[in-house]
């Protein structure tokens, strides 16, 4: 014999709006069923056998009541759009109720903007989804600052140590200021002066740098006044100069005075040749003195 039991929702009203009736997709809801002449299901062995093509129409989740003419369950539901049960059953094993009357009309949980096919998750990895995009660009943007502030480390702490292999390499048994007064004679004697300006300028950057410590000796160097502030900053900062002002700004501006006229004897050729050797020549010794005289406040050979 076969037993037949009519469902309604008693979770909203049966005159609801059918806007009110819509679920969502795995939304819990109340399932009431009622017959009479039905047998008395076991509770404990209560399942709901569904047609395979629908086996995720309808789970139930809790038993609230179970009579012999009624039942009342709470349930949930995975498939979307216009749900009609059909075939549906409610046995304990042994003896069995069909259902009928359960129709359902259930909405996805994706918003899903008009003209596009919805997806389960955006077209990034899952992950991203724990923060806002903002939060990981800014995570991006930190992380390149740093890499970029180690890789400028790295390449300073590189070129410092080719420098100090370079003056390793320029070491002589004479102390810098006789190395460069002897370089000073020897560059005297040649006959090109534009050759003699070069040597007599790369010599001075050599006894700075052995000196002072403070690599010069990149020809391609700013102007003569901001070199000569950069040569006496980094002295100072690599502790090769005493924290004396007068001392300091003496010695910065020999080194400006020296360099502005390298640069101005290479262009002016209306000069006599000689005494633009004579100048730089004493503007050079001029660099010796005060860079001497810085050493000795120090307490420096």
């Amino acid at each position: 014999m076969s037993f037949v039991w009519l469902c309604r929702r008693t979770d909203v009203a049966e005159d609801a709006s059918a806007e009110a009736k819509v679920l969502t997709v795995g939304q819990e809801f109340k399932l009431k069923c009622t017959g009479s002449g039905t047998p008395l299901l076991k509770a404990d062995a209560l399942r709901l056998d569904l047609p395979a093509e629908q086996k995720y129409a309808l789970k139930v989740l809790k038993t609230l009541s179970l009579e012999a003419h009624q039942a009342e369950f709470v349930l949930t539901t995975y498939q979307t759009g216009a749900v009609a049960i059909q075939d549906a059953r409610l046995t304990d094993g042994v003896q069995s109720i069909g259902l009928t009357g359960i129709e359902l009309q259930v909405a996805s949980v994706l918003q899903v903007e008009p003209g596009k096919t919805p997806e389960a998750f955006p077209a990034r990895p899952s992950v991203w989804m724990w923060w806002p995009v903002q939060v990981w660009l800014l995570f991006a943007i930190l992380i390149t600052a740093s890499l970029l502030v180690v890789a400028w480390v790295l390449r300073a702490a590189a070129r410092q140590r080719e420098f100090l292999r370079q003056l390793e390499q320029r070491a002589t048994h004479l102390s810098p200021a006789d190395q460069l007064n002897k370089d000073i004679r020897n560059i005297a004697k040649l006959g090109d002066f534009d050759e003699r300006r070069r040597q007599l300028e790369e010599s001075v950057r050599w006894y700075l740098a052995l000196k002072l410590k403070v690599n010069v000796l990149d020809q391609r160097h700013p102007q003569p006044q901001k070199l000569a502030r950069e040569v006496s900053r980094a002295a100072l900062k690599s502790a090769q100069l005493k924290v004396d002002p007068a001392l300091r700004e003496e010695l910065s501006q020999e080194i400006e005075a020296f360099f502005r006229e390298v640069r101005a004897s290479g262009t002016e050729a209306s000069a006599p040749v000689a005494s633009h050797w004579e100048s730089l020549e004493q503007l050079a010794r001029r660099v010796i003195t005060a860079s001497e005289r810085c050493a000795r406040e120090k307490g420096g050979p």
